[in-house]
């Protein structure tokens, strides 16, 4: 019974755990944050300790930043135009430009990319109403010695024609990212696409 049953007992463990994780962002959420997502007609729970560290008209990164650990979400609208942009290909190729141009390396031509040669998981769901597609691997600093997981929700907006690509990863090279890698996630997964 287990056998048979063990995806749908972890997503539903995993929808418990991103639930609890939830329930305290909203208690501690970060009002700045809010507005400006607002404007952007997204919204998003990011708790108190998130910065938004760029913000420009289609770009946003918002990160939680220690010594030892980095946290971060960026947040990228594409003009939709074409059901192939949904494409696992064509959005990892999407991603990687926005990360590429925005993203930059502590080295001089250093930036984040995706990393490619490790499989990168692509699924399709439903998210708030939204047709989305998730992709899960690892990123990599282009250039230099950074990397980590990463999970990215792209959402369609209709209304707008554009896609809301979210892009979660986690930089924690001495510690499991598993734990911090679940808090992003919560994260990403409060996205709603406002009406």
């Amino acid at each position: 019974m287990f056998a048979k049953s063990k995806k749908s007992i972890v997503d539903t463990l995993l929808k418990d755990e991103r639930a609890r994780y939830l329930q305290s962002y909203r208690k501690f959420e970060n009002p700045e944050i809010t507005r400006v997502l607002k404007k952007r007609a997204v919204k998003m729970r990011f708790p108190k300790g998130y910065d938004l560290d760029v913000h420009k008209d289609a770009f946003m990164w918002v990160a939680h930043e220690t010594p030892m650990i980095s946290q971060g979400v960026i947040i990228s609208f594409i003009n939709y135009s074409d059901t192939a942009q949904l494409h696992k290909e064509n959005l990892i190729h999407q991603i990687d430009s926005v990360l590429k141009k925005n993203v930059p390396g502590a080295l001089d031509g250093s930036y984040m990319a995706i990393e490619k040669r490790i499989d990168i998981i692509d699924q399709k769901m439903l998210l708030n109403k939204n047709y989305t597609v998730k992709l899960t691997g690892l990123w990599r600093t282009e250039g230099d010695y950074m990397g980590g997981p990463f999970v990215s929700l792209v959402s369609v907006d209709t209304k707008r024609n554009r896609l809301v690509v979210c892009f979660g990863y986690v930089y924690a090279p001495r510690y499991s990212k598993r734990n911090y890698m679940r808090q992003v996630e919560t994260i990403l997964y409060s996205l709603k696409i406002r009406e």
